[in-house]
């Protein structure tokens, strides 16, 4: 089961507007975050080809360059440090530019070292070897000045870390896993994190060089994102596939085939419409805000969406669904819209949610009966039919709770005229004529047609059930139409739990 709970201020859905939607955008495509360190990388060994001097001291190795930039090996070792040539090996590598990056590498990574003679003495000459590394950490962090025309204003500096199991060869291909992605953003993300098991295919150097791009492709199985502001976009326990072709989106990180829990609060102004994709299964879906733009397609699965104010669409899709609200009936007006299945709900303030495909709307003290060619519209038919008047709300809903359960029809029928009331009002043991006479005249309010009277009472004495006849006239197109004035709009009724 994926959960999901989104809640965006007025100030995040403004800020992915200015910016395209960047921030989801960097989530959806793990390739640009790969290619964002290739390009920090290459960046760094153009303009820092060379180091000026270095300093050894235990496992430390640092090498200081231009512009007071360094590269510090932390965990560093030389197998011989007797020869001028050997393996060496450090844990992990950092260059730090004052005012502008720290690229950091951790893991296992394996070096050739050599001291080289030069004319002013032995030069320190350290590269990768045929060993690679295998790298576990990747960190990039920038520290642009706020008054540097470069400073992203928006989005302040940035703090990205990878992890994962990653090999990284001498000719700049880097190939494993991906495993988390995890983000901060000076001015805007406090955290944010991407949880999974990701491919990767790249070459540094072709990606640094504009030649091309890396490719990360895998299963999501958790985002979570914290805004500085208090906002927060959180999805847990799912199995999303995302590839360079087929990058993650909003929708697609909520939508799942499973039972899910999905709660979205939005502001009251989006720039486009939203509709949650709940996708198959039994999902529980709360919607709050989103100004008239907010919807939900509960896909096939029997459904709950809880509505917190108006102006939503809900289309409750294949199943049984069901609408929460939480107004009481009193200030709810229901509607029948004309749309098949399609129902309007207008609550205290005026605003109007759009219902299609969704069998009951529950409110604070009352049920509303939607499945007007279902269930609910065949047990108040029932009722109706058995005992000529409207149906008590309390009745209704045990009956309706009854053949939600799986009741039959001619089971709840024979029930009814088990009742006390039925047999005042047809008699202990009327004949089968009369008691078609009286279905027609109580359910029809009408004589019965000499034709219509022949068959059901010749069906009766071939030993039909007389609570299936009751069902069956009940059922009639002819009483259907018949009622569709007092059912059209849906019914109230009282719900009974359990």
């Amino acid at each position: 089961m994926t959960t999901t709970r989104i809640k965006l201020s007025q100030a995040v859905i403004d800020q992915e507007y200015r910016n395209d939607r960047a921030f989801t955008e960097v989530a959806g495509d793990l390739g640009a975050v790969i290619d964002a360190f290739a390009m920090v990388s290459g960046a760094i060994g153009e303009n820092f080809p060379y180091y000026n001097t270095y300093n050894l001291s235990g496992s430390t190795l640092r090498l200081n360059f231009d512009e007071n930039a360094t590269r510090t090996y932390t965990g560093f070792q030389i197998a011989n440090p007797a020869s001028a040539q050997s393996a060496a090996f450090a844990t992990g590598t950092e260059f730090y530019a004052p005012g502008v990056v720290t690229l950091g590498v951790f893991g296992q990574l394996n070096y050739e070292y050599a001291m080289v003679p030069t004319p002013t003495g032995p030069s320190l000459s350290l590269s990768p070897s045929a060993l690679g590394y295998s790298i576990d950490g990747i960190r990039i962090l920038t520290h642009l000045p706020r008054n540097s025309p470069e400073y992203p204003t928006d989005f302040g500096n940035i703090d990205l870390v990878m992890n994962g199991a990653m090999k990284f060869s001498a000719n700049g291909d880097l190939r494993g896993t991906l495993t988390r992605v995890k983000a901060a953003a000076e001015n805007y993300i406090a955290s944010s994190t991407i949880d999974g098991m990701f491919d990767v295919v790249s070459n540094l150097d072709a990606v640094a060089s504009g030649r091309s791009q890396s490719s990360v492709q895998g299963t999501l199985n958790a985002f979570d994102t914290s805004f500085r502001d208090g906002s927060y976009f959180r999805v847990s326990n799912a199995s999303v596939a995302v590839s360079t072709s087929n990058p993650l989106d909003e929708n697609r990180m909520v939508a799942s085939s499973g039972n899910d829990d999905i709660g979205i609060e939005l502001p009251g102004r989006l720039y486009q419409e939203i509709v949650v994709e709940a996708g198959a299964g039994s999902d529980l879906v709360s919607l709050k805000g989103g100004g008239g733009l907010l919807h939900v397609d509960g896909g096939a699965g029997n459904d709950v969406v809880v509505l917190q104010d108006g102006g939503h669409q809900v289309n409750g899709g294949a199943g049984f669904d069901v609408v929460k609200f939480g107004g009481a009936r009193a200030g709810v007006t229901v509607s029948a819209t004309g749309q098949q299945g399609g129902f309007s709900v207008k609550d205290a303030t005026g605003a109007v949610s759009q219902l299609v495909g969704v069998e009951r709307l529950l409110l604070s003290d009352a049920a509303v009966a939607l499945d007007i060619d279902g269930v609910a519209g065949q047990a108040y038919r029932l009722y109706q039919a058995a005992l000529n008047r409207a149906p008590d709300q309390g009745g209704l809903g045990f009956w309706i709770n009854a053949m939600d359960k799986g009741t039959s029809l001619t089971s709840v029928a024979a029930s009814v005229m088990d009742s006390k009331e039925f047999r005042d009002a047809y008699g202990v043991n009327p004949s089968n004529q009369e008691l078609v006479t009286r279905f027609y005249e109580n359910i029809l309010h009408r004589a019965p047609e000499a034709a219509g009277l022949s068959y059901w009472v010749e069906q009766l004495d071939k030993g039909v059930a007389r609570a299936a006849v009751l069902a069956g006239i009940s059922e009639s197109g002819e009483n259907k139409v018949g009622l569709i004035g007092v059912m059209g709009n849906g019914f109230t009724y009282t719900p009974i739990e359990g």
